[in-house]
């Protein structure tokens, strides 16, 4: 038998039809507000505590701690004026349902497309009725009515991947389940520095807070290999709520609404598969004894890049700003980290750094051959046609660079491939 009722577009858990036997297990009661509040506080400043105490927090800290108190009648209306977290998801989980059901031919295409004013409005419709029938069924009844998509179990496996290793989770969703169902595994939350929720980025990032600091958006180059482990909800709860740097109202994890956060999931989806053929190409480059696209020989792969950078922008327009907007200025903020991080000796032993130094000191070679080219009256720019054996230098070293170094492959891929040794950090 089925663990939930099915209810339209809704499930009730039979564990909320039992009024008697609540705990988990049935034969511990579960703990009140009274305990569960300064425990929720505890547990958010200490987050590696979490799994001593889950017989208390079953489901892991919440950010606020007087939602405890509230019973789920009440959370339930409050949700409904759309400051409730739980409302914004179940409106991203109808937003992906019915854009799945429209991509299988399901139903037709709203007007004015999927990012229309009628698709958002039937969207916060369909939402608005989900909830008025659960802060019914919560007032009148003792049972809990929660939305439950027809993909629920893509949404499920992504949770379970993430738990697994919260690294490698995005990846390996994609790579088992594809472009298709990939959208199921977006989420509300903004990390602002890149950091996962887990124990062992929570501690690299507390040793490195000062270096995060400088430039929170490059946390997790900072954190480096660090950046993984297991999903925990109580790191989760302590991202929420620690500033990036003393007194800034920037938390490392914010929120989004579910319109942006679809967005953003279909620009990491274009990262993925961009890394993935780019780590392809250098390894069929290396294959034909080459280490550069601009080599004889190299022709097809390059056209075959470029072929397929421009098929992905088309297709993924959210891919194609982000692929965009890789400008100057956030080159000479990358540039400047790298450095920072190899000077400092807490970072400048792991083997990715030892990449960022190569690579600064290499570059710093070639500005300066570039230069003396200039000041003898030649160009200064790495794509003058005067200057295509530099470019051809320089584009090998970075394929040489990130074959030898796996982990500095995707800093180059995502921030470093503009370079075009112009930029001072």
């Amino acid at each position: 038998m089925s663990d939930y009722f099915s209810v339209g577009q809704a499930r009730i858990p039979k564990s909320s039809i039992n009024i008697v036997l609540q705990g988990d297990p049935w034969w511990l009661p579960g703990f009140g507000p009274v305990v569960q509040v300064p425990v929720n506080e505890i547990i958010k400043r200490k987050p590696e505590w979490a799994d001593a105490v889950k017989f208390i927090l079953p489901y892991g800290p919440v950010e606020n701690s007087a939602t405890l108190f509230a019973p789920g009648s009440v959370k339930n209306a409050l949700a409904t004026t759309g400051s409730d977290p739980r409302y914004a998801r179940s409106m991203t989980m109808v937003a992906l349902t019915e854009m799945q059901k429209i991509a299988e031919g399901k139903r037709e295409m709203p007007k004015g497309g999927i990012h229309g004013a009628a698709f958002a409005k039937e969207i916060e419709d369909r939402n608005n009725r989900l909830w008025k029938l659960r802060v019914a069924t919560s007032l009148i009844a003792p049972v809990s009515v929660q939305y439950q998509s027809p993909y629920q179990f893509y949404v499920d496996e992504y949770h379970r991947m993430l738990e697994a290793d919260s690294k490698t989770a995005d990846e390996k969703f994609w790579k088992t389940y594809g472009d298709e169902f990939y959208s199921f595994s977006t989420s509300l939350s903004k990390n602002n520095t890149g950091i996962q929720a887990t124990v062992p980025a929570l501690k690299a990032s507390r040793r490195l807070k000062d270096i995060i600091a400088e430039d929170p958006s490059l946390g997790w180059m900072v954190v480096g290999p660090d950046n993984r482990g297991d999903f925990s909800q109580a790191v989760y709860v302590n991202q929420q709520e620690t500033p990036v740097k003393p007194g800034s109202e920037t938390k490392y994890r914010g929120s989004q609404d579910p319109w942006t956060a679809i967005d953003g999931n279909q620009a990491d989806l274009g990262w993925l598969k961009y890394t993935q053929m780019m780590d392809k190409l250098d390894v069929a480059l290396a294959q034909k004894g080459l280490h550069s696209y601009q080599q004889k020989g190299a022709e097809e792969l390059a056209r075959i890049k470029a072929g397929f950078t421009a098929d992905l922008k088309a297709q993924n327009p959210a891919w194609a700003d982000a692929f965009d907007s890789r400008d100057d200025s956030h080159l000479r903020h990358t540039l400047a980290m790298m450095g920072r991080l190899t000077t400092d000796d807490r970072t400048k032993d792991r083997a990715d750094v030892q990449a960022m130094s190569e690579y600064l000191g290499f570059r710093k070679q070639m500005a300066a051959v570039l230069a003396q080219r200039a000041a003898a009256g030649g160009d200064k720019t790495l794509q003058s046609q005067r200057n295509a054996d530099l470019a051809f230098i320089w584009s090998g070293f970075t394929h040489d660079l990130t074959t030898r170094y796996v982990t500095f492959a995707p800093i180059f891929h995502r921030l470093l491939e503009t370079d075009d040794l112009r930029s001072n950090p």
